[in-house]
C-alpha cells in the first residue's frame, strides 16, 4: 500500500502483545514461521446497484496443517469497519477515512456499510447458533470485524473442514481500499473470510484497525460474479476470467479462477505451486482496458548492466530469467493516453524486482485506474492486482503516477508471493517493498524533478523558501488574512489563485531547480522521527508518522545501508541476502525471524544484531569529522641516534617551509548506533587515505583521532565519504575542507533576494 499523499513528499491501547519484545523477535527469538494450512474457496455474489447490496455465498475448505486440535473457526467480516462511528477502525481514526469525516447520512444514502452472515453450514449442519463477535481486550464492543463459530467435532490434524457461509453487504462509498464511486467499483475484503490459524498460537484473527494491513491463508479461489448487463466485458479481477460471460436477461455472469488453470499446473523456479491469499475485483462500465505484454528479453536489452550485476551476484551457474507476463491497464476515458506510462512502470518492477526477489508466478496482472473522485481506492494490491493513481498535465519526470505503479506491483513480489503477517510486522512488506521500490525509479528513471503546480499546470522549479506568513500577526503582516477580533471570520486580502500565485513568484527568475534521488528522500522521511519507535504492531505505534516511518522507511534506509556495513563485495551480498530470503519464503508465510535468518545466511554475516539494534530498537547515529593541522615545529635539542650513543646538539633549521605538516583527524559518534565506517582524507598532492573506524572501536569510545606526518597540508576528510550509510542523523559535519566554495553562497544568495524583492514588489500592491 502506498503512504497517503503526494509519493515520498509529505511526511506524512490495549494490543494483542506479541510473544517477545520487539528486539527479540527481530533477533530471530521469535521461532519459525508459523503453518496453517490451506483454504481453497469458491463464492458466488450479485451485485444490485439500486440498493448497493452485495450478496453471496462463499465456501472454504481449510485443512488444518498443524498439530493442534482445533474446536472453532475465526473469520474476517471487514466491511463492518465501516458499518458505524464506533468500529475499531473508526474510534482510532477519529471518524474519518482517509481524511474524509464520515457523515451519519439516512439509512437510504448513508456511505457506510456492512456485512451480515445470515448462515453457516459446517458438513451439513446449520451452525450459525454458535456465532460470537469477537474484540480484543479493551476494544470497541460495537466493532463487529471479527467473528468465530464453534465447530461440533473439532478437527484433528491433517483433518479438513468444508464451511459454507451465506451473507449480505451493503457497499460503503469509496472512501477507502473498497466501494462505489458512481458506476465504479472496487470490491476488496468483501466475504467472510476465514483467519490464520497458527501452530501452538491459535487463530491470528484481528480486527479491521485504522493502520493495518491484511494477514490471509494461501490456496485458490473460483468465484462467479452476478452484474447488471452493462458491466459485460469491463469486470476485471485477481486471476483470469474464465470466457465466455454469460447474458441472463439483464444480468451478465462473469467468472475467474485464481490463480488460472495455467498457473496452477506448473511449478515456480522455487519449485512449490503458485497460490493467492486474497481475491478483488473491479467493474466500470466507462472503463478504456489496454493489454499489452512484458517481454524479458526486450527488458534485459534495455538494462543489461543491472541483468549483469545480479548474475555475478548470485553466480554464473543460476537461471535468473524471468517470463513474460500478460498486463492489462484499465484507464479512464479522459486519461486513457497515459496507459503507457502505467504499463510501463508496471514492467519496472516486473523486471527489477524479478531480478531481485525471483520471477512473478502469474500469467496475468491487472493495473487498474479509478475515477475522478474515486482517489481513495488508488495505491493499494491485491494478489495479480493493484489500483494506481492517474493526474493529467503531470510529466513523468515528475513519477508521481511511476513511483505509484512501481510500488503497487512490487507489492505482487514482497506480500503477493511472501505473504507476511502485514497486522504485526507491515516492515517485512512495505519496507522492503519501499527500499526496491526507490532502486528500481532510480534506475529506470533517474532522478525526480520537482515542480511547482500554478492552476493545474506545472512548472519546472521550486522556491527555495516559502513566502512569510503564520500565526495571526504574521499572516496580517504578510498582507495574508486579517482574524476579526472576537469572531470566527477571517478577513482574505487576496483570494488565492494558480495565475495570481504565478505573478506573484515569477518562477523564471526566482525559482531553483530540484532534481531528487528516491533513495535519498526516503532517508529525508525517516529523519521525520528516527528514533520514536521500534518496530511494532500497526495499530501499536505511537502516531501515524512513526507507524509510516518504521514501516517503510527506516526499513529502506536500514536495507540500503548493508552494503556499507558489510563492506567489500556488500552490495553483491547483500543481493544475495535478500534473494535468499525470497527464495525461501515463497508461498509461505514469512516472518521477521525468517528474513533475518535467510538474509543472513545469504549476506554471509552476521547481522542480527544490527537489525535488532535499527528496526527492533530506537538507536541512531551521527558521524562528524574535524581537521587541525601545522607545520610541524622543527627539531632542535639534543638527540640520541641510538641507545648508548652520545647525545648530539641539533639547532633548529630556519626555512619551515620545508618543515612536514602535522595533521589531526577527529571523527566523533554521537548515539548508540556503532557501525564500522571509513574515514577518508587527501593531501594537497592528490594522494589519499582511507582508515575504517570499526565497530569495536566506536563501542570502546565514541571519538578516534588519527595523526599523520606529511609532507603536504591535508586539504579535504570526510567520515563516510562514499556515502553508504543513509542513517547518519548529519550529513552536513561528514566533510571537512581546507577552503571554503566562495562562489555557492553568493549565486544562493541571488536566488533567494531575487525571490524576496518579488515578493516584497507583489505584496506593495497587493499583485496590482
Amino acid at each position: 500500500m502506498r503512504t497517503p499523499g503526494k509519493a515520498r513528499r509529505i511526511l506524512l491501547a490495549a494490543v494483542l502483545a506479541l510473544p517477545g519484545t520487539p528486539a527479540a523477535a527481530l533477533s530471530g527469538d521469535r521461532g519459525p514461521s508459523p503453518v496453517s494450512g490451506r483454504v481453497d474457496t469458491r463464492i458466488e455474489a450479485a451485485y444490485r446497484e439500486e440498493d448497493r447490496r452485495l450478496d453471496g455465498t462463499v465456501t472454504q475448505v481449510w485443512t488444518n496443517a498443524t498439530p493442534d486440535t482445533v474446536s472453532e473457526l475465526w473469520f474476517h467480516l471487514y466491511w463492518n469497519a465501516f458499518s458505524n462511528n464506533r468500529s475499531t477502525f473508526l474510534s482510532e481514526s477519529g471518524g474519518k477515512l482517509r481524511e474524509h469525516s464520515v457523515a451519519p447520512g439516512s439509512p437510504a444514502d448513508s456511505e457506510l456499510g456492512w456485512q451480515r452472515v445470515t448462515s453457516v453450514i459446517v458438513a451439513g449442519e446449520e451452525r450459525l447458533a454458535t456465532l460470537k463477535y469477537r474484540q480484543a481486550p479493551g476494544g470497541s464492543s460495537l466493532d463487529r470485524s471479527v467473528f468465530s463459530i464453534e465447530l461440533e467435532t473439532p478437527l484433528q490434524p491433517g483433518a479438513s473442514v468444508d464451511v459454507t457461509l451465506h451473507w449480505e453487504s451493503r457497499v460503503p462509498r469509496l472512501r477507502r481500499r473498497t466501494g462505489y464511486k458512481d458506476d465504479f467499483l472496487l470490491v476488496a475484503h468483501w466475504f467472510p473470510k476465514l483467519g490464520v490459524y497458527e501452530a501452538g498460537r491459535g487463530w491470528n484473527c484481528h480486527e479491521f484497525h485504522e493502520r493495518t494491513e491484511f494477514y490471509a491463508n494461501w490456496g485458490t479461489y473460483d468465484v462467479e460474479l452476478d452484474l447488471p448487463a452493462r458491466y459485460e466485458g469491463k469486470v476485471f479481477a485477481s486471476g483470469v476470467p474464465l470466457p465466455p460471460s454469460e447474458r441472463r436477461g439483464e444480468r451478465v455472469i462473469t467468472r475467474f479462477q485464481a490463480p488460472s488453470a495455467r498457473d496452477r499446473a506448473r511449478n515456480d523456479a522455487s519449485g512449490r505451486t503458485p497460490l493467492v491469499h486474497d481475491f478483488a475485483w473491479t467493474a466500470d462500465p466507462d472503463v478504456k482496458p489496454r493489454r499489452a505484454n512484458f517481454q524479458f528479453d526486450e527488458w534485459r536489452k534495455r538494462f543489461p548492466e543491472e541483468y549483469a550485476r545480479v548474475q555475478k551476484a548470485l553466480g554464473e551457474e543460476r537461471d535468473i530469467s524471468l517470463g513474460d507476463v500478460e498486463v492489462w491497464v484499465l484507464m479512464q476515458p479522459e486519461r486513457e493516453d497515459q496507459w503507457m506510462r502505467h504499463y510501463e512502470a508496471t514492467c519496472t518492477a516486473l523486471y527489477f524486482y524479478g531480478l531481485w526477489f525471483g520471477a512473478y508466478p502469474f500469467e496475468r496482472v491487472t493495473v487498474v485506474d479509478p475515477p475522478w473522485g474515486g482517489r481513495q481506492a488508488g495505491g493499494m494490491e491485491y494478489p495479480t492486482l493493484f489500483t494506481v493513481g492517474s493526474n493529467l498535465f503531470v510529466p513523468e519526470s515528475r513519477q508521481d503516477m511511476e513511483s505509484t505503479a512501481v510500488h503497487e506491483c512490487g507489492h505482487q513480489f514482497v506480500h503477493g508471493v511472501l505473504a507476511n503477517n502485514e497486522f504485526e510486522e507491515a516492515w517485512l512488506d512495505e519496507g522492503l517493498n519501499t527500499w526496491a521500490d526507490s532502486e528500481a525509479l532510480w534506475r529506470r528513471y533517474g532522478p525526480l524533478v520537482q515542480d511547482t503546480e500554478y492552476a493545474g499546470l506545472r512548472y519546472p522549479g521550486i522556491a527555495m523558501f516559502p513566502t512569510p506568513g503564520g500565526g495571526v500577526l504574521g499572516d496580517l503582516l504578510a498582507a495574508k488574512t486579517l482574524d476579526l477580533p472576537f469572531t470566527p471570520f477571517k478577513f482574505q486580502f487576496l483570494r488565492s489563485s494558480g495565475f495570481v500565485n504565478y505573478w506573484r513568484d515569477q518562477p523564471s527568475l526566482a525559482f531553483v531547480e530540484a532534481h531528487d534521488d528516491p533513495r535519498w528522500m526516503d532517508r529525508n522521511v525517516f529523519l521525520g522521527e528516527p528514533d520514536g519507535d521500534p518496530a511494532l504492531p500497526s495499530w501499536a505505534y505511537k502516531s501515524a508518522l512513526t507507524y509510516k516511518i518504521n514501516s517503510y522507511y527506516e526499513p529502506a534506509v536500514v536495507l540500503r545501508s548493508v552494503p556499507a556495513l558489510l563492506g567489500e563485495d556488500g552490495e553483491a551480498r547483500l543481493l544475495r541476502g535478500m534473494r535468499r530470503y525470497a527464495d525461501a519464503s515463497r508461498f509461505r508465510h514469512a516472518s521477521t525471524a525468517d528474513f533475518v535468518r535467510e538474509f543472513c545466511a545469504g549476506a554471509e554475516a552476521d547481522l542480527e544484531w544490527y537489525f535488532a539494534e535499527t528496526l527492533g530498537g530506537t538507536a541512531t547515529v551521527d558521524w562528524r569529522v574535524d581537521v587541525t593541522q601545522q607545520r610541524a615545529k622543527p627539531l632542535f635539542g639534543f638527540v640520541q641516534s641510538a641507545a648508548g650513543a652520545e647525545f648530539e646538539h641539533v639547532a633548529p633549521k630556519i626555512d619551515e617551509d620545508e618543515a612536514a605538516w602535522d595533521v589531526e583527524v577527529l571523527v566523533s559518534r554521537t548515539g548508540e548506533l556503532c557501525l564500522p565506517v571509513d574515514v577518508r582524507f587527501s593531501y594537497e598532492d592528490g594522494s589519499s587515505e582511507t582508515v575504517r573506524w570499526t565497530r569495536e572501536q566506536q563501542q570502546a569510545a565514541r571519538w578516534l583521532k588519527i595523526r599523520r606526518s606529511s609532507p603536504k597540508p591535508c586539504v579535504s576528510a570526510a567520515v563516510d565519504p562514499d556515502r553508504g550509510y543513509f542513517l547518519d542523523r548529519n550529513l552536513r559535519d561528514n566533510q571537512w575542507f581546507a577552503q571554503r566554495d566562495e562562489v555557492a553562497p553568493w549565486r544562493w544568495s541571488e536566488r533567494a533576494f531575487s525571490r524576496t524583492a518579488h515578493w516584497l514588489f507583489f505584496q506593495s500592491g497587493l499583485g496590482g
